[in-house]
């Protein structure tokens, strides 16, 4: 099969194999470009993670348009210091480790906005995790490396290390409006480098990390939407119950297996684009006789070999329905 190379995609293999920028293989030559990035990832280093998880409207929890209770800077800042048992650290240095000193940062902040309408974001929620068994104190400086260089020159905000999993991870919440007024923007692409600079915070504490995009890695399901996994979980106040969109999504891959779903086949063109890709750098590299190229083909073939199959949720719903009816699915292993 012909591969068709797109341009993003001709740029995540400059990255993959350290090529220089923008110039593709020709008769097996590979620049010396790429820095440590394609080291780090071709010997198997440890994937960061960094996700959005929401925003915060208002300290209070004013209702939104709907009558539904928006998300509460308040209640969140409390939760993620566990009410004021785990210490903060703020932007500009200062520790927080009790509810006095909490209530003061929130009014000091964030109480000029509470007027603001519902609807209005007025903080960004942020998780940074790394995988078990990376030191604690080296993700919370590696964190607040990352928060600095991408956040402190116009907005402040507040993180705490949470330690009560497996992977060491850190919540940040920062303030969407900056010193100069101007909002937080974010295009697409711009959680990929949120991920490499965190990735590069960490190894600037001496832990090997990296960032390689989801695709790359062979990796077609997305991540699990925090707020499904609650509402499936339940809780003290509330039985687990289903969402809606999941239900919907499940019923629709169930009862509409055969329909076009032209976003399906996109996924699949993609993957086989990453892997033919692979696969040519691999022959490239043997060919091109320079030194380290037979390595960085083995390397490259390791990977390509381990990769996951191409499979997307829908195609888990599939095989997990089998021949039961939806409402027997195991709904938390479908996330």
């Amino acid at each position: 099969m012909e591969v068709n190379v797109s341009e993003s995609f001709d740029e995540e293999m400059d990255v993959l194999v350290g090529r220089e920028k923008g110039k593709a293989s020709k008769k097996g030559k590979i620049g010396g470009g790429g820095g440590q990035r394609p080291r780090r990832y071709l010997a198997g280093a440890p994937e960061v993670m960094v996700k959005i998880t929401g925003w915060g409207h208002s300290i209070g929890g004013l209702e939104g348009a709907k009558g539904n209770k928006v998300r509460s800077i308040e209640g969140h800042l409390k939760y993620i210091t566990r009410h004021s048992k785990l210490e903060a650290e703020t932007s500009d240095g200062m520790t927080i480790s009790d509810a006095s000193g909490l209530k003061d940062y929130m009014e000091r902040i964030y109480r000029k906005e509470d007027q603001a309408p519902a609807k209005n974001r007025e903080s960004l929620h942020v998780v940074l995790s790394m995988p078990a068994g990376t030191e604690a104190e080296a993700v919370r400086a590696g964190a607040r490396e990352f928060l600095m260089n991408r956040f402190g020159d116009n907005h402040r905000f507040l993180f705490v290390l949470h330690t009560d999993t497996d992977n060491p991870h850190v919540h940040a919440v920062v303030q969407n409006r900056g010193f100069d007024g101007r909002k937080l923007h974010y295009e697409k692409g711009e959680l990929q480098k949120m991920r490499q600079e965190f990735a590069d915070s960490m190894n600037a504490q001496g832990v090997f990390a990296d960032a390689t995009p989801r695709s790359v890695r062979g990796v077609v399901e997305k991540s699990a939407i925090q707020s499904w996994l609650h509402m499936l979980k339940g809780d003290d106040k509330r039985t687990p119950r289903m969402p809606k969109k999941l239900g919907m999504q499940i019923a629709d891959a169930v009862n509409n297996p055969d329909r076009p779903k032209p976003w399906l086949a996109a996924i699949y063109t993609r993957q086989e684009e990453i892997r033919g890709g692979l696969a040519s750098e691999i022959e490239a590299l043997r060919v091109s006789g320079e030194k380290g190229g037979l390595r960085k083909a083995d390397l490259i073939e390791k990977f390509l070999k381990a990769m996951p199959p191409i499979r997307t949720q829908e195609d888990r719903i599939r095989e997990k329905q089998a021949n039961r009816k939806v409402d027997e699915l195991d709904q938390q292993q479908l996330l």
